[in-house]
């Protein structure tokens, strides 16, 4: 089965906030970037935006405690 592509996105963003997202992250036990991923994906689908070519996994939404 093949694999689905991935982009890479290079942004700066306050120390703080990364630290933030790592604990985040270290609590859901996911990676950095599928943290990111999921905080994006839940931001999408909280203003009704579509993500037509989302792999399956990045179509995952986060725990109850992201979204409320």
């Amino acid at each position: 089965m093949p694999t689905a592509k991935t982009d890479t996105l290079t942004a700066r963003i306050d120390p703080a906030l990364k630290q933030a997202v790592r604990i985040a992250a270290a609590l859901e036990r996911r990676s950095l970037s599928n943290m990111l991923e999921v905080m994006i994906c839940a931001y999408c689908q909280q203003r009704g935006l579509a993500i037509p070519d989302a792999t399956p996994d990045a179509k995952l939404y986060p725990h109850d405690a992201l979204t409320a």
